[in-house]
């Protein structure tokens, strides 16, 4: 775990004493008494000494388990997964002529200026390949067309688009608008509806500020549910076995080390080696669907085979599409 934190004077100008003095890295760390004795080591990223000055960034790196227990201990949930990147497709459905990339878009404005500031665990991004602009029509998806969110997600790199339409109509200087926002997979299949505001009427002078909170609101959802679903569990862990395919010991090694590398998983135990695998034991850290979320990432994917007693077992593959 690693926070950065900027340093400017360090609260001192070195009064009466040694001018090029640098202060220790870790007497920046303040606040809640314990802070520092979760650090695992502190890096400066760069510095620049000055007579009576001295600026510099620092990377804290901090201990996980003892962090996630102090989490627990305080009783704050919180997640450490960043999600695979996700693609937004803003669409203004005006008068039956669905837009995407072409003016007026105030829809896209709004996101836009959301992203620009965004820090979260959820990857949002907007479309920036020319060759999307080209090779996706807007009607198509309002439609839903799903060889055409499949390509979008495809030229974008995208493990999930969302599609947020908002569809206007003017009277008398009011605007009424309909918003909906729908998750899709990489493939184009409709995963869920997840925010949908009927007939909210607002000046249309004001629609600049009410595209704004729209957005952040489905974005704050988003964000939201994501750091739900996975949340650090520091008691109560779940174990499961997992057997994993491999041909070499190379591939065998390659998918031990992707599984070490996620955070949802705090431990991963070798139970059993063939010629054609292996077995591990699995400790989670968050919940099963938090897995299989940081696992989409990694180009892998958590299968149920079902043998011919019935016996029904956890495999590890490669993703296909």
């Amino acid at each position: 775990m690693k926070s950065r934190l900027l340093v400017d004077e360090l609260g001192n100008e070195n009064k009466g004493g040694n001018d090029d003095k640098k202060p220790a890295a870790n007497e920046t760390v303040t606040g809640e008494e314990g802070i520092g004795d979760l650090l695992d080591h502190v890096r400066i990223v760069r510095e620049t000494v000055l007579p009576k000055r001295y600026i510099a960034a620092f990377d804290y790196c901090f201990d996980r388990a003892k962090t996630r227990q102090y989490f627990a201990e305080k009783k704050v949930r919180h997640a450490e997964l960043v999600s695979a990147p996700m693609l937004i497709l803003p669409v203004w459905n005006a008068g039956g002529k669905p837009r995407i990339w072409r003016q007026p878009n105030p829809w896209v404005g709004a996101w836009e200026d959301i992203l620009k500031a965004r820090n979260g665990l959820v990857t949002l991004r907007l479309p920036e390949s020319l060759a999307t602009e080209r090779a996706i029509a807007p009607q198509a998806i309002i439609d839903r067309d799903r060889k055409a969110i499949a390509r979008a997600a495809r030229l974008e790199n995208a493990e999930k688009v969302i599609v947020t339409v908002i569809t206007p109509e003017i009277a008398d200087d009011i605007m009424t608008v309909t918003v909906s926002a729908s998750l899709f997979t990489r493939q184009g299949l409709i995963e869920s509806e997840f925010y949908t505001s009927d007939e909210l009427s607002f000046p249309v002078n004001s629609t600049g500020e009410t595209t704004a909170w729209l957005a952040t609101e489905i974005e704050n959802g988003i964000e939201r549910v994501w750091r739900t679903v996975n949340a650090i569990v520091v008691d109560e862990k779940d174990e499961i076995m997992v057997s994993i395919p491999a041909d070499s010991i190379a591939e065998w090694r390659a998918h031990l080390r992707a599984l070490r590398g996620l955070p949802t998983i705090d431990r991963v135990r070798v139970m059993q080696l063939s010629r054609e695998g292996g077995v591990v034991q699995l400790n989670l850290s968050a919940s099963m669907q938090s897995l299989l979320y940081a696992l989409e990432a990694t180009g892998l994917a958590i299968e149920r085979k079902v043998g011919e007693n019935g016996v029904v077992t956890l495999m590890l593959v490669t993703r296909n599409g």
